[in-house]
Parts: structure tokens; C-alpha cells; sequence
């Protein structure tokens, strides 16, 4: 049977020519006909039909000058005579097409390499690219375009290396445009479907059952007309898709989890009849699992949504986009991914909320956020499911309502929260913020210290903030501000990127260059080298100028110097590795002018990459200011300023910016103001601190090292206030130090009736020695009080004075200690001691017979006197009395001396943990260990001094001066152990309540009073130990960090616990104050709350302000505000590990890396020696990550070796250590993907080592 080429196309597949079965009967432009039939036949074959009138070879006339591999290209009409009519037969005129210009549209085409002869108007065509000849597997990856009326053509290659494409059109007589022609709409058929065209019938039992094993009911797939449908001996579940009860589309799922949909039908919600008339719509996703190992099935949580009975709830049909598109948004006609969103828009424009109950992984979020662009974010809301476990939460609703049950899936959709709008927030979106704030526990809410206490009190550093410093030339605005950074290092350790382009006159530097170049001709000076000269001059001369800060010792043997001995090669090596560790330099390495830009480019990975804390971009003037002419200075001061400020705020970065002021006409040697700074206003407008440095030049008005620190801005009322300082400027090492107004300070104390030599206490003087700090003071987020006297205010001294007097009063009285019942004559001074011994013996002689008589006589008449007595007293009594006194002679004179040595055996050597008690000893720790004592008792003397005197006697009586020699056993050490220092070096306590939840371990330490009592000592001994370990000079660590770990904490209800625990508070409190500065609480329980308030009526308001309270999940984000992350547990989320030698303080810091929310960041650590083992730690704050690691060899040649296959990391994950020995060389990349929706901290540390010391 022969078949004419008019034959339609698919008319072919119902002709009985064709014996295969009907599910291969497909309609394809590439089906081609064979001449006879055949069982052999291949309905795919490319071969041409027999009746073709197309040419059997296409003839190939390409124009080197048309062939683009990008863009698009197009041919000229000028050569193209008008084709002949009648080519292509009567079937083509017929429907529309015009055979002239297809004519000319296919010899167009044919010059480009396109083969056109099979491709049919009105339809995509797949045919094999002219380019890329579809790669080594000759894949068909040109789609072909040609309009239905055939006058236009355009074409795509889909192959990712190769991407030509292009459009071309026949014009007959005109040209052709170059360039992509206007879109052309495809037309497209919908088909029509009913149930009995597709063989659908009602479910069976076996469907049934496996529905109600994932708790669907048969009424809900009955209202909903779950069908199914049979592939030969396969069943099938079909969903069908209806609008207004008419069958529009169906979707199929078998029994390997794969779905398809009819083709050629319309795109719809699934249950879109369900939401009609509905007020608030329930959007169930569904996502094919591209980028998940299991496959969401929206029809399933559409029908599990309506068994918790929500029946306003549809499901969309296609799966979930990788990532949010970075495009605009499409036209209603080109967005055809969303298509059923518009063809179901008169459903959705009723709907005043709509919940999007998404998947929780990347895909899942990127279609939430598709869905919510289409809808309105307004009127969004979004589900979050619960949590399966400690890692994992449950990703659909099905799974909640297998697991859970319908009730607990109802309250997770009631629960649902508004869909977040960008730039649009509530206050309670920040109270985790306002609460850290309120309680300072996320670091320097305050500022830190600038290490002068006269500065502070009007200027702190606050991170993320903008401080623009000013001053005439020569003022010493860098000098000031590289003291300043010297200071802040020592305090708080903070890193510095210096952008410091002017620490000398540049004209002095290039002319000491170009003489050079002149007077010696023999050296050849090429262009550039005066300015890398000049370069490498101002880089030593800073690091100069900062060594010695640092040293405080000169850098050269030199007049500015004066006796001073220069810093030696020692110091200079330790002072280098400081540069290192502290500074990082921002400079141009050629002729070119730094943009701000690209200044804040390199401050940006310098905070990324070194963990940088403040930038210095020194001055303004010295920076590239090329604007657009149409742009104003104060427009473009404006812009940059905003730059600098964001780049401070996004990286909690302090920025100092040095701005010069203009020339001053007639200036009289004052101080400049904020707004005589050259450029613009914006200046003082938008800088978040405004300084001015001025240094006196008038001999008449003041010192001429004399420097005047004017604080004219200060937007943080908290961190500062507008007001003055004065520093004095050292030329000896370079330091500028704080001008005291008074250097010393005397203190009279008198004692009543006692020697004269103890009536004086003269505090020794105490000379302050700026340019030698003692100890550079600790700045604290807890703002702990100052101990040094000069920073105490008038009254706090006075108190402080009073409390001197009255403890060396007590001391030198012996007074301190309560008394001994004792003969009362010890108590009596030394001169009527042997008066009272002669009238105790002299009263027991009258006792016996005499009449009694008060007898009152002096120490000399004692033994003169006797032979008077005689004679006026009768001989008997004479005779007796002799006696009497002879016997106690050697008596009398023996009590005697005892009692003098009583009365001169005061304790001065009194002392309280180490410290000397005596005020006129001097000692250097008295003063702070008295503070405490006062400021536990808000400065009032009595109450400290008799709290101070308890605390003594309460010693004395616990015997806590030995409490250290006693063995109290082990079994109580994983209670409490002391581990580590926090920022500012306070020791760390820990306290692990959860240790007593062992019922063995609980009845041996609380099962009696005993037993009680030796844990109350072994509590104070540890607080002993740790004592032990602080400083109580001024400026000194004086005090204890405390963490208490309640998790697992058997509570309150153990009532041996809770009196054990409010006993060794109240003793806590009482004898050891200000021992505490701070007090954090982690993993707090539910009854914390209930049993702190129990508590804190017998808390000060003082010690209760102290407490810090972190739930399960802030634990670490909490320590970490307190103590680096080296010293930090591992079960705290820390790199500390016990008995761990891997890592020391040589090694060198912690890195710290951040990564936005649906981002990959990679660590890369090159191993270019061979034969070396790499060791690392990793820990990401809250985890929630996908991480990996891989060794990648530097030859291209070699495999990547998987250390740690990718693997979704929970959020109760500890820390990683990995090591990696490498046998060639190459490099370690550590993999982080964040896909969720909030930014991570990545702490990291690493490591080489040779593997013969491993």
C-alpha cells in the first residue's frame, strides 16, 4: 500500500499499516514511514519518506562570516531571487503557508547548515547542531522553531558548550533584521479527557490498604475520587484534576514512586474545587526530589490535610525550581513554569491568606519563595514542621499525620507564621536581641576601654560604629589613633586592617629619593622606583612608630631617645611577630590612587579571612574621588560615607577615618570643628563619633606637649558623651599618656592611746608612670568597676579611707577577732599591772582577818614601803604579808612579763587569701581585696566593715585557710572542675548539676549530715583552688567566671540538693564577695525559672544582676561571648578537648567564616610539601549545614580523595577533628552549604606537622 505525501501526518497512526500495540504509537515529527511494512520496522528511523520532494542531499552553502558559536546570526536577502510557487505542493497553501517565502526560509537556513527538509511549520524540531555537531554522542540538541505560516525561523542549541543560536526570516525584496525577532507564541491544543477515555475505575482493596496504612480513610478518597488505572499487570493511582467537577488533567503514581501526567492538558491546582469561595487557601507542595533522596507527594499531603480537617488545601502540579530565580518576574505569557498559578487566577484573587506548607530543604524554600513573589508576600503565610528528632524534622504533612496524628498536624497549620517580607519587621523579631542587650551578653554593649581612664568617660569603641578624627596638620591625629589601636590590642586583643597612607610628608621622602638618584650616577633608578621607595619608607617608619608603642623602648640609639636604652634584637623579633598578629596592611601596589571600593574589597576579606576588628583609613584627601560630572562632592561624600557605615554595621567593624579640615583663614590656634572638615557636612551628618585632635602650640596657654582630645559627636549616648580630654605627648617611646592631675596621695589614720610609733599610717606614694602602664585595664562587656584609685570617685575613696582606719584600728587594739574568757589584768596597759598584782595578794591577806581596805599604791612603794607598814600595822599581819610577797616575788615577775608579751603580741601580719589586712603595710593588694568588701556593701563602711569581720571569724571557725591540705576524695570531681580563662583571663568554674542525677553518686554525697558537711568543704575548696589563681593588684584578674550546666539537673524537688545548694549560696555570698563576675546559667529546664525566683530573695540585687541565662539551643552562641572558642568544651560546642596536644597558643589563632543563608562557602589549605599530616578543627554554630571534605592533588592528572563524604550535619553536632597525611601535593577543601534560611558562623583551626613527630 503506497500512501501520498498529502496524507495528514497524524492520520498515520490509525491506519492499520501499523501492527504495534497502541502505548507505542506516539505521535513524533521524526516518525517515519517505511515503504512496505515490516515487522522490522523502526518508527524512529531518520530516514526520508520515499515521496519526498525535498532534495535527497541538502546542499550546504554556509558563510564563513554568518557561523557565530554565540549571540545570533542571520542572513542577508539580497542574493535571494523570488521563489518559484508550486514547490512544496497543495497541502502547505492550504493551510496558510505561504510556499514563496518557505522557500526562501529553507535555502536560508540551508546556507547555515540547518537541514530543513523534515521539520514542519507550527512545531519544535530536534535536529543535530552545525556547530557542535552534538558532541561526541551526536545528540539532536538544535531546537528548531518554524512559525506556522512559515515566514520565520529561529533556533537554540541546548548543549552547554557550545549555546549558538539565532533567527533568520524570509523577506523577499527588504532585508532581514540581525538580531532575536519577537517572541513567538507557540500554539498549543489542549486535549480532552474523561474518565472512560482513560480506562479509570475505583480503587481496589490492596489501594485502600495502603492508604489506610498512611492514615487515609476511604471516605477521604471517595470525596476526593482517587482512581486508579492498569498498565497490563501494574495498577496504578490516579488523581484526578478537576475544575467545576469537569475532568481537566490526571497524574499517575506506581509503585516505584514515579509520577507523570497526561499530556497536552491543561495545568491546574489539584482539590481546585475545594478552595472556591474560600477566604484562606492551604498550598501543599510538591517537588520531585531532584535535590532530596525521597519524593514529596503533594496529592498525599493535600489528602492527610483534610483528614486534620482542612479541606481548603490544593496541591501544585510540577515540582520545586533548584533556587529562586535572580530574574524579574516573567509575564503572564512567559511564565509557563507557573502556568497553572494563572490558568487557577480567579480561585486565588479570593483568598485574603494563603499557607504554603513547603518542604523544609532548599528546593522546598526556593518554590515557597516563587509561589509567595506570584501571590503576595502580604497575604502568605508559611508552616514550619516539627521536629522528628534532634537532627531531623518531619517534611510533609503526610509524615506528621503517620506519626503524630491529625490533632498535632492541626495545631502545626494553626500554627502557621507570617511569610517574612524583606525590609519589613516587628519588634519581637529582635527580642532575643533586646533581652542579650538588657543583660550585655553580646559583647562591648558599652564600648571597650581606649585605655585612658580620663577618655573614657567621654569615648569608648563600640564595634560596627564610625568615628571620624580630625585636626590641623601636625596635630597628632595618627599618632593618637595608632596608641589607641596599641591599647585595644592589649585590652581585648582586637585586630587592626591599616589603610595608612600618611605617616610622613611625602615631598620630604620623594626628594630625599630623587638626590639620591642624582648624586649616584652608577646606580640605575628606574621610573618607579622613587614611589616604591617611598612605599617601603612609610611602611617601616609606621611600624617604627608602633613598635614602640609597643615596646616602649626606642627604635634607634638616637637624640629623641635621650638615655633610654634602645629595644634589643629580642624585643624586635617579639615586637615583629606582634606586628604580624595585630596589623594588616591595605596598600596600592603601583602609581594608582585607592578607590574606597576597593579599600572596603580588601577590609572585607581581611575581616573574613584574619577576623579583623577595626580599619583605619588614613586620610580621606589621599583616596581616588572620581565621580560622574553630573555628581555633586556633597552628593558623592554622601554615598561614600553610607558605603563605610554599611560595610562597619554588616561586619561589626569599627572604621577610623581621618579627614583634614579645609585651610582656616585667620586662625588664632583653637581647636577646629567637625564642620570645617574639607568636602562636605556629611561628615559630622553621618559619623556615629566625631573627634577632633588638637595640640597646643601657644607657650602662654598650657604644656606644648599638651594634646586635647575634643569628643565634639557621639550618637551612642551609652558608650560616651560630648566633652574633653587631655593627653601629653611622650617623644621618648612615642606614647601618648594621660595627664594626671594629681600624682600622689597621703592618708593620716590615728589610733587613740596607743604608741606613737603605730598613732601614723602614711600610705605610700604612689607615683603613676604612664609611659609604663601596670596593667592595660579590662574592658568587659559587665563593665567591671575599676580598682585603681585615681578611677574611684569621692565618695567611693573616702568610704575606702574610713574602712583603713577602722580595720588598723581593730588590728593594732586586737579588736579583729572575738576575745577568749582571760584574766582581766592582761587587757590593762603595762604600768598598772604590777599595782593590781599587789592588791590581789594584799586583799586576800585582809581577807583573812583584817578589815578590808581598798589599798591603791604605786609600783615603787611596793617594796619600800614595807617597814612603814610595820611599824603602824600589828607584827603578824606584818609577818605575813612579808612572807606572802617574798613567796610570789619570782611569781609576780614571771605573770609579768607574760602579760607584756600578751599585750605586745599583736598580729600585723594578719591576712585574708595572701593579702596583708594591715593598711600601713602598704601592700599592694589591700586596696582591692577592701573594695570588694565595700562594694559588696554598696560603699558603706560599717556594713563592710562587719561583713569583712565575719568572713574572718567564719574562717577561723570552718578552718578554711587549711581547707586546701585536706583530702576530700575524687568522686566529686565531674560535679565542678575548674578549665580554661574567658576573654578578659578570669578563670572558669564549671559546675555539672546533671553529675547528680546519678542516684549512687547523690546518696553518697547528700545521704546525711555528714556527708552534707564534706561537701559543703569540698565546695569551698574548690573556690579556694581558683582563688588561688587570681590577682589582686590593681588592674589584676581578681575574680572567677562561674558556668552552671543544668542539664539533666535533678531540680528542686531533691530537697537534700536545694538546702545543700541555698547553704553554700548564702555562704558564698557572705564570705567571698565579689568573687563572681558573672554568673551563666546554660541549658536551663523549665523549673530554673520557678526555683530562681524561690531563690532570689536571698540574692543582693548586686549578685542577681550578675546572672546570665541561656536556653539549650544559645548555649554556645552564649559562651562564646565570653570565651574564645579554644576554650570552650567540646560539649559546649567548643574546640577545648581534655588532655588534647594537638593545639597550642603557637599555633595560632582561631579563623572565623560567615555564610549567607542558601550559600556554599570552601576553606582551601594548601599541602604543597609531601609527606606532611594535616590536622583540623571545625565547628559551625548551630550546624544545620552540608559539609565535606576532600583532597584535591595539584597535578590534574590525579583523583580527588574524599576524606569526608557530604553529610547534613544537625544542629546537636559537636565539633569535627580530621587529619590528612598527602602523598603528592595539593590542597584540603573544606566544603559548608547552607541551605538553610539564616546566616552561620564557622570557627576553624588547622594545622601541619611533619608525620614523624605525629
Amino acid at each position: 500500500m503506497l500512501i501520498p505525501h498529502r496524507y495528514p501526518l497524524h492520520k498515520l497512526f490509525t491506519s492499520n499499516i501499523f501492527m504495534a500495540s497502541k502505548p507505542f504509537l506516539k505521535f513524533s515529527p521524526f516518525t517515519v514511514l517505511p515503504t512496505t511494512p515490516s515487522s522490522q520496522t523502526h518508527l524512529f528511523h531518520t530516514k526520508r519518506f520515499i515521496f519526498s520532494t525535498f532534495p535527497s542531499k541538502s546542499i550546504s552553502k554556509i558563510h564563513p562570516f554568518s557561523l557565530k558559536n554565540n549571540g545570533f546570526s542571520s542572513v542577508s536577502d539580497a542574493n535571494i531571487h523570488t521563489p518559484v510557487s508550486q514547490l512544496y505542493g497543495v497541502t502547505l497553501e492550504e493551510n496558510g503557508i505561504d510556499l514563496a517565502e518557505m522557500k526562501v526560509l529553507r535555502r536560508k537556513m540551508e546556507e547555515l547548515g540547518i537541514d530543513s527538509n523534515l521539520c514542519k511549520p507550527g512545531q519544535y524540531n530536534h535536529l543535530i547542531c552545525p556547530m557542535c555537531k552534538g558532541g561526541d554522542s551526536g545528540e539532536k540538541s538544535l531546537s528548531l522553531f518554524i512559525t506556522a505560516n512559515g515566514n520565520s525561523a529561529l533556533w537554540t542549541c541546548f548543549r552547554a558548550k557550545c549555546g549558538w543560536r539565532g533567527n533568520t526570516g524570509a523577506y523577499v525584496n527588504g532585508n532581514s533584521t540581525s538580531g532575536r525577532i519577537a517572541h513567538i507564541p507557540k500554539v498549543k491544543q489542549t486535549r480532552e479527557i474523561t474518565e472512560k477515555s482513560l480506562d479509570l475505575e475505583p480503587p481496589c482493596s490492596e489501594l485502600c490498604a495502603y492508604f489506610a496504612e498512611r492514615m487515609i480513610s476511604g471516605e477521604t478518597l471517595r470525596r476526593n475520587a482517587v482512581m486508579q488505572r492498569r498498565y497490563g499487570d501494574q495498577i496504578v493511582i490516579a488523581f484526578p484534576y478537576r475544575r467545576n467537577g469537569e475532568l481537566v488533567s490526571c497524574k499517575y503514581r506506581d509503585i516505584n514512586k514515579k509520577f507523570w501526567q497526561e499530556k497536552d492538558t491543561e495545568k491546574i491546582f489539584y482539590g481546585l474545587d475545594d478552595i472556591k469561595d474560600s477566604n484562606d487557601i492551604i498550598i501543599v507542595i510538591f517537588h520531585d526530589g531532584s535535590l532530596s533522596v525521597e519524593i514529596v507527594e503533594g496529592e498525599m499531603d493535600k489528602l492527610a490535610m483534610e483528614e486534620a480537617g482542612f479541606r481548603n488545601c490544593v496541591s501544585v502540579p510540577d515540582g520545586a525550581p533548584a533556587s529562586v530565580s535572580k530574574k524579574e518576574l516573567p509575564s503572564e505569557e512567559q511564565d509557563t513554569k507557573y502556568q497553572y498559578l494563572w490558568n487557577c487566577k480567579e480561585y486565588l484573587e479570593k483568598a485574603s491568606r494563603i499557607i504554603l506548607a513547603t518542604d523544609g530543604d532548599l528546593p522546598g524554600q526556593a518554590l515557597a519563595e516563587e509561589l509567595a513573589r506570584r501571590l503576595g508576600r502580604e497575604r502568605c503565610w508559611r508552616v514550619k514542621w516539627p521536629k522528628k528528632n534532634d537532627v531531623d524534622h518531619f517534611k510533609d504533612a503526610n509524615e506528621v499525620l503517620m506519626y503524630m496524628g491529625p490533632t498535632i498536624l492541626k495545631e502545626v497549620i494553626e500554627s502557621a507564621e507570617l511569610y517574612p517580607i524583606k525590609g519589613l519587621f516587628n519588634f519581637r523579631d529582635y527580642f532575643d536581641e533586646i533581652d542579650a542587650y538588657y543583660y550585655r551578653t553580646l559583647g562591648y554593649e558599652l564600648g571597650v576601654s581606649t585605655g585612658w581612664r580620663g577618655l573614657n568617660e567621654i569615648y569608648n569603641v563600640v564595634p560596627g560604629e564610625l568615628t571620624i578624627v580630625t585636626g590641623v596638620p601636625n596635630s597628632g591625629k595618627s599618632e593618637w589613633i595608632d596608641a589607641l589601636l596599641s591599647n585595644l590590642n592589649a585590652s581585648v586583643g582586637w585586630k587592626f586592617a591599616l589603610c595608612s597612607m600618611e605617616n610622613k610628608a611625602s615631598s620630604l621622602c620623594y626628594t630625599s629619593v630623587m638626590i639620591y638618584e642624582f648624586t649616584t650616577p652608577l646606580v640605575k633608578l628606574n621610573f618607579f622606583t622613587p614611589l616604591l621607595l617611598y612605599e617601603q619608607y612609610l611602611v617601616r617608619e609606621h611600624a617604627r612608630k608602633l613598635l614602640e608603642k609597643h615596646i616602649k623602648k626606642p627604635f634607634f640609639d638616637a637624640r629623641y631617645g635621650e638615655s633610654v636604652e634602645r629595644m634589643s634584637v629580642d624585643e624586635l623579633e617579639q615586637g615583629k611577630k606582634w606586628l604580624s598578629d595585630t596589623f594588616y596592611l591595605i596598600r596600592c601596589e603601583n602609581d594608582c590612587l585607592p578607590s574606597i571600593n576597593w579599600v572596603l574589597g580588601l577590609a572585607k576579606a581581611a575581616v573574613l579571612r584574619h577576623g579583623v576588628n577595626g580599619l583605619v583609613i588614613d586620610p580621606y584627601n589621599e583616596l581616588d574621588h572620581q565621580r560622574p560630572p553630573s555628581q555633586t562632592e556633597t552628593e558623592y561624600v554622601s554615598q561614600m560615607l553610607t558605603k563605610v557605615k554599611r560595610f562597619a554595621q554588616h561586619h561589626s567593624c569599627h572604621v577610623w577615618f581621618v579627614a583634614h579640615p579645609r585651610q582656616l583663614h585667620h586662625w588664632v590656634g583653637s581647636p577646629p570643628n567637625l564642620y570645617d572638615i574639607s568636602g562636605s557636612a556629611h561628615f559630622i551628618n553621618k559619623c556615629d563619633n566625631g573627634i577632633v585632635i588638637h595640640r597646643n602650640r601657644d607657650p602662654d596657654a598650657g604644656p606644648m606637649d599638651q594634646v586635647q582630645v575634643c569628643v565634639r559627636k557621639v550618637r551612642n549616648k551609652v558608650a560616651g558623651t560630648i566633652g574633653d580630654a587631655f593627653l601629653s605627648y611622650n617623644r621618648l617611646s612615642t606614647m601618648t599618656v594621660e595627664v594626671k592631675a594629681e600624682e600622689t596621695q597621703v592618708v593620716e589614720v590615728v589610733v587613740s592611746e596607743q604608741p606613737e610609733e603605730a598613732l601614723t599610717v602614711v600610705e605610700e606614694t604612689q607615683k603613676v608612670d604612664e609611659s609604663k602602664p601596670k596593667i592595660v585595664e579590662k574592658s568587659s562587656s559587665f563593665r567591671e568597676e575599676s580598682n585603681f584609685l585615681s578611677d574611684l570617685k569621692e565618695n567611693e575613696k573616702k568610704a575606702l579611707n574610713d574602712l583603713k582606719l577602722k580595720l588598723e584600728s581593730a588590728i593594732l587594739g586586737n579588736n579583729l577577732f572575738k576575745k577568749e574568757e582571760q584574766p582581766k589584768e592582761i587587757a590593762k596597759p603595762a604600768e598598772k599591772v604590777e599595782e593590781k598584782e599587789t592588791e590581789i595578794v594584799v586583799e586576800s591577806v585582809k581577807q583573812e582577818g583584817e578589815e578590808k581596805e581598798e589599798l591603791k599604791v604605786e609600783e615603787g612603794k611596793v617594796e619600800g614601803g614595807e617597814e612603814e607598814k610595820k611599824q603602824e600595822e600589828g607584827s603578824e599581819e606584818k609577818t605575813v604579808e612579808c612572807v606572802k610577797t617574798q613567796e610570789n616575788e619570782e611569781e609576780k615577775k614571771a605573770d609579768l612579763v607574760v602579760v607584756e608579751e600578751k599585750i605586745a603580741q599583736v598580729d600585723r601580719e594578719i591576712s585574708l587569701w595572701g593579702v596583708p589586712l594591715l593598711p600601713s603595710k602598704g601592700a599592694e593588694g589591700t586596696d582591692v581585696l577592701l573594695l570588694k568588701f565595700l562594694r559588696a556593701r554598696e560603699f558603706k563602711v560599717n556594713d563592710a566593715y562587719e561583713m569583712l569581720e565575719k568572713t574572718l571569724q567564719w574562717r577561723k571557725d570552718f578552718k578554711a585557710d587549711s581547707i586546701l591540705d585536706e583530702d576530700l576524695g575524687t568522686d566529686l570531681s565531674p560535679v565542678a572542675y575548674m578549665s580554661g580563662v574567658d576573654r578578659e583571663g578570669h578563670p572558669i568554674c564549671y559546675n555539672i548539676f546533671g553529675a547528680l542525677d546519678n542516684e549512687e553518686l547523690y546518696k553518697k554525697t547528700f545521704g546525711t549530715e555528714e556527708k552534707r558537711e564534706v561537701f559543703l568543704r569540698w565546695r569551698f575548696q574548690l573556690m579556694e583552688k581558683g582563688i588561688q589563681k587570681l590577682d589582686f593588684k590593681a588592674g589584676g584578674v581578681n575574680s572567677l567566671l562561674q558556668i552552671n550546666d543544668l542539664k539533666n539537673s535533678p531540680g528542686p524537688s531533691k530537697k537534700e540538693l536545694r538546702v545543700a545548694t541555698k547553704r553554700a549560696v548564702g555562704l558564698l555570698q557572705d564570705n567571698y564577695p565579689e568573687f563572681v563576675a558573672r554568673n551563666i546559667f546554660i541549658n536551663v529546664p523549665f523549673w530554673f525559672y520557678a526555683f530562681n525566683a524561690l531563690l532570689s530573695p536571698f540574692l543582693t540585687q548586686r549578685t542577681k544582676s550578675k546572672f546570665v541565662v541561656a536556653r539549650p539551643g544559645k548555649v554556645t552562641v552564649t559562651l562564646l561571648r565570653y570565651i574564645p572558642v579554644e576554650e570552650i568544651p567540646i560539649q559546649y560546642g567548643g574546640l577545648k578537648r581534655d588532655n588534647d596536644f594537638e593545639f597550642s597558643i603557637e599555633d595560632g589563632g582561631v579563623s572565623e567564616l560567615i555564610i549567607k543563608a542558601g550559600s556554599k562557602e570552601t576553606i582551601e589549605i594548601s599541602m604543597a610539601e609531601v609527606g606532611t599530616t594535616f590536622i583540623w578543627d571545625l565547628t559551625v554554630l548551630g550546624w544545620e549545614v552540608s559539609y565535606k571534605e576532600e583532597f584535591i592533588p595539584t597535578d590534574e592528572g590525579s583523583y580527588t580523595i574524599i576524606v569526608q563524604k557530604a553529610k547534613k550535619m544537625g544542629s546537636n553536632e559537636g565539633p569535627v577533628r580530621n587529619t590528612f597525611r598527602n602523598n603528592e601535593p595539593g590542597k584540603i577543601v573544606l566544603t559548608i552549604e547552607n541551605n538553610s534560611s539564616k546566616k552561620k558562623k564557622v570557627l576553624y583551626r588547622y594545622k601541619t606537622k611533619k608525620s614523624e613527630s605525629f
